[in-house]
């Protein structure tokens, strides 16, 4: 069960690179959590810096072995917690959404990261690590972030970290088991329904154009699909598309 055993450290630079430590060491047992009060350079997408306040937040990482899956299905790691973290949030507030690839988003706020880092043997995943950060209660962050909120500041109550670690790993782990039988479809169709900005024309940047589109879905590989006004549609790969927010 994913969360059964769980690692908590004080300060760390990078939960992900303490769980990619256990890894190497051999001494890594599928569904472990490492649990940090701070991290010093937590990472994010495309070399973003994830930082949060001191036992504000919830920063996490998950180690999996999902040996059944094959390497080309790895995107489906990113869908389960996607989903799983929608699924913890619309618990307590409304408005919770997917941006494509893998942030979530409270409106048109940021309130989670997830970046994921997969080990590949021949043409299966090795293993997994789940970095996971998660705005709880912290209520002002660095003016370099152009979106961020918590579920502190939408809800003005304060979360117990513990208790909602332990919920959110159900979440994954029942989605996780799903996954593991060969049982993709339920995935996918909450992920898709909870994307970010599906449906509607909004505006993204294309090598530095502007243009407008329509996000029509993600395939396995997590390509994005996006309808220009002409109803051409095109498949966008990470870096090759920009929100313009």
């Amino acid at each position: 069960m994913i969360g059964r055993k769980k690692i908590f450290l004080e300060r760390v630079t990078s939960t992900n690179d303490v769980a990619l430590e256990q890894i190497k060491s051999g001494k890594a047992v599928h569904g472990t959590v490492i649990f940090a009060g701070e991290q010093s350079n937590g990472r994010g997408q495309q070399g973003n810096k994830w930082i949060s306040g001191l036992n504000k937040n919830l920063i996490i990482s998950i180690i999996l072995s999902p040996k059944s899956l094959p390497a080309s299905s790895q995107f489906i790691i990113s869908k389960i917690v996607s989903v799983a973290l929608v699924n913890l949030l619309s618990e307590y507030t409304k408005g919770i959404s997917i941006k494509w690839p893998n942030d979530i988003y409270a409106g048109n706020d940021k309130i989670a990261g997830i970046l994921i880092e997969h080990s590949i043997k021949g043409d299966k995943l090795e293993s997994s690590v789940v970095g996971i950060g998660l705005n709880l209660n912290q209520s002002t962050f660095s003016g370099d972030l152009p979106n961020p909120v918590s579920l502190g500041m939408i809800t003005g109550i304060e979360y117990n970290r513990e208790t909602i670690l332990n919920k959110l790993c159900r979440h994954i782990d029942s989605l996780y088991m799903m996954v593991d039988k060969g049982i993709f479809n339920p995935v996918d169709t909450a992920y898709h329904t909870h994307l970010y900005r599906r449906g509607t024309y909004c505006d993204y940047r294309v090598n530095g154009l502007a243009i407008k589109g329509r996000i029509e879905g993600v395939d396995q590989f997590g390509r994005l699909f996006l309808e220009d006004e002409g109803g051409a549609i095109k498949a966008y790969s990470f870096k090759e598309i920009e929100f313009i927010l």
